[in-house]
């Protein structure tokens, strides 16, 4: 028997986590590593997104007998992750906006009163604006070696990460939220 555990998806939100704190860390290392830390951040940015557009999937792998306050002939069931997909074609995808577009109008309202909440983001009135500021950031810095101008296009340093702690608090606010 299959269970499936509504989006936001805690398994992508824990990877874009692990993303965000290796940009964290590159960032802070005395030799920065300036593509790795762009790449993580802007990585970690897609998946904060994409955990709003999957769903995990756990499979049942036992029952348990309670103890206890509970009658003696009470169980729970027991379940096991299995995988977390992005159930819509169209959001296998590194496009920010197009990512942004997908989620349910319910969350972006959350995202954006979060957003203005934040005060972190001079210059933007909504969330989307960074998002089309940091698009194509993933692939770009994978590839800076053949952009002369990628550090140019890139003068907003630490939006990447800052959008991406955002995201990390924001996305909790969403539990529950078609």
């Amino acid at each position: 028997m299959k269970e499936r555990w509504p989006a936001p998806s805690s398994w992508v939100y824990r990877q874009a986590c692990n993303f965000l704190s290796a940009a964290d860390l590159l960032l802070d290392s005395p030799n920065t590593a300036v593509e790795p830390y762009f790449v993580n951040a802007g990585l970690a940015v897609e998946l904060f997104l994409k955990s709003c557009l999957s769903v995990d999937h756990f499979e049942e792998y036992g029952s348990v007998i309670t103890i206890g306050d509970v009658e003696p002939s009470a169980t729970s069931k027991m379940f096991v992750y299995k995988f977390s997909e992005v159930e819509s074609e169209k959001s296998k995808t590194h496009c920010l906006p197009t990512l942004w577009s997908q989620i349910s109008q319910e969350r972006r309202n959350i995202i954006n009163r979060e957003f203005s909440k934040s005060g972190k983001f001079k210059g933007y009135k909504k969330f989307c604006s960074v998002l089309n500021k940091l698009d194509g950031l993933f692939v770009d810095a994978r590839y800076s070696y053949s952009d002369p101008e990628f550090f140019e296009k890139r003068k907003a340093y630490f939006l990447p990460l800052h959008a991406a702690s955002f995201l990390k608090e924001a996305v909790c606010q969403l539990e529950g939220v078609p």
